[in-house]
């Protein structure tokens, strides 16, 4: 986590107390503390991303600790405490669109300049675990003669989860397959780790690299894992 910088996400997976299943429904609170103080109620945002995964985009100001604490909790749930030590400085790091869907949030976590004439819109796509999936993105640039990859990179470590080709499918549209192979996401060890992580398509021709498609790839668990 880089310190004082808007637009970060923090995930934890909540399990009931009842009977160890994914909390997927009702009311998830954090609490923020920061640097031994005082626990407060978070003023980010709380998403729910499925499987039993939530999601919560501190604000700026939440992440401008040398150790800070986030707290999820649920009538449910046991409570989830996710710790970070934030480095560093956010201050020449653009803040992103509401979402964390703009261009400044690929760059931030490592997936590459965007060429902002080609991009035509940010995504937001969902990956089960060891499932097969395909999906399309539209783009403003014809990309014949150009080859592709999408890459999955973590959105803590900045390390690489999964990398496929893409296929340039019309003028307007490149297309993407993962195997299951490809969804193994052998990186992905504590629960916490699941959740939205950065993704980008990189497109090449010679010496030209365009980034035409940035975005949010959701991990889900699947049921054995």
């Amino acid at each position: 986590m880089i310190k004082n910088q808007a637009g970060q996400v923090v995930t934890a997976n909540l399990i009931a107390l009842a009977d160890g299943t994914s909390i997927t429904s009702g009311t998830v609170t954090v609490q923020v503390l920061g640097d031994g103080g005082t626990k407060t109620a978070g003023a980010g945002t709380i998403e729910n991303e499925g499987g039993g995964t939530w999601s919560y985009f501190p604000t700026k100001a939440e992440t401008n600790f040398a150790a800070v604490t986030y707290s999820f909790a649920h009538a449910d749930a046991m409570r989830v405490d996710v710790q970070f030590n934030p480095t560093g400085t956010g201050a020449s790091v653009p803040t992103p669109d509401p979402g964390g869907l703009a261009s400044s949030y690929a760059e931030y976590y490592g997936g590459g300049a965007i060429d902002s004439t080609d991009v035509l819109s940010r995504n937001k796509i969902t990956i089960v675990r060891n499932d097969t999936c395909s999906f399309g993105f539209t783009v403003a640039f014809d990309f014949a003669g150009y080859s592709g990859l999408m890459t999955i990179r973590h959105r803590v470590t900045n390390a690489e989860l999964a990398q496929v080709s893409v296929t340039v499918t019309s003028a307007t549209l490149l297309s993407v397959s993962l195997s299951s192979s490809d969804t193994e996401f052998p990186l992905l060890v504590s629960l916490t780790e699941f959740g939205p992580h950065p993704f980008d398509i990189q497109m090449t021709s010679g010496s030209t690299v365009k980034t035409p498609v940035t975005g949010i790839a959701v991990v889900q668990r699947d049921q054995t894992t």
